[in-house]
């Protein structure tokens, strides 16, 4: 077992639980005994969820099985590809509060903001952004790409923003992102560090429509062989490396995963500057799978 004291690491992990009652990524992945992974990694100081009302089990899982914790809570303004109304959003916001008593709230998010529906939930945004900031909770937003970033920075005020990032999407390490982010204080988590599984799974389980982009993975297995470091520890090598993100948003499907996590040796010198910089959109954005 890992002492505590000796991790820092720890402190900045955010355990996303969409795998725990799910299966979840384009490699399908679940955590099949969510109780006893809360029960296992309470050695580990990792105290911090990343869930969401959309799947009610695991906020409520937690709720029941921690104490102190720090919950990520996303909504949706969206049902079946509509805006949903005004009502049943702030239904879905007191349904949580109404559960979470023995943990933390550290965050409210919106995860499915769009751009094509934007000025359809401007009354849903302002009054979760409203009350988290007048309880002292964090608010902010879950987002895919620059543009949904430039649209909102005009639109509201939030102090808290999940971004995708990997060896394969470095499109948020953009100067003007980090600039503005830095001068306004806005905490940055990243996500997606993996890109859902593809980055440190075996390409036999890659779905036949991720097949054609083959060769960009073995690239990548190719330059991780040459690094002599393992493709898991590469990318967290990479997105450690980024100093503006405050914290990594991971999924584990066991206690032992967590472990490894933690064992990686953060300061390892690996040079990505030129290498993965020219992979596709289709590829490095889910939302286009």
């Amino acid at each position: 077992m890992i002492k505590n004291k000796k991790i820092k690491f720890s402190d900045k992990i955010v355990i996303g639980t969409a795998q725990f009652l799910n299966n979840y990524g384009i490699i399908k992945k679940s955590n099949q005994r969510p109780s006893n992974f809360l029960k296992e990694i309470s050695g580990f100081n990792v105290n911090t969820f990343d869930t969401s009302e959309a799947y009610k089990k695991s906020f409520l899982l937690i709720e029941k099985k921690k104490n102190n914790s720090n919950l990520i809570i996303k909504f949706s303004v969206h049902e079946k590809k509509r805006v949903i109304s005004i009502k049943k959003f702030i239904k879905k916001v007191n349904y949580a509060l109404k559960k979470i008593r023995k943990n933390k709230i550290y965050a409210f998010m919106i995860h499915d903001y769009n751009l094509n529906s934007c000025d359809q939930v401007t009354e849903h945004i302002k009054f979760l952004s409203n009350y988290s900031f007048k309880k002292d909770i964090n608010f902010g937003f879950s987002i895919y790409n620059l543009d949904e970033f430039e649209n909102i920075k005009k639109r509201y005020k939030f102090n808290i923003l999940q971004i995708p990032l990997n060896v394969f999407n470095r499109d948020f390490l953009n100067k003007n992102f980090q600039k503005y982010v830095i001068k306004n204080k806005i905490e940055i988590h990243a996500r997606s560090i993996f890109l859902q599984g593809l980055l440190i799974n075996n390409h036999n389980l890659f779905p036949r429509k991720l097949k054609k982009f083959l060769k960009y993975f073995i690239t990548w297995k190719k330059f991780c062989i040459k690094n002599n470091v393992s493709l898991k520890e590469a990318c967290i090598i990479f997105a450690t490396k980024q100093k503006f993100v405050s914290k990594f948003v991971l999924g584990f499907k066991n206690s032992k995963e967590l472990e490894q996590i933690l064992k990686i040796n953060l300061k390892k010198k690996i040079n990505f500057n030129k290498n993965f910089l020219n992979i596709p959109n289709k590829l490095k954005n889910p939302n286009l799978w």
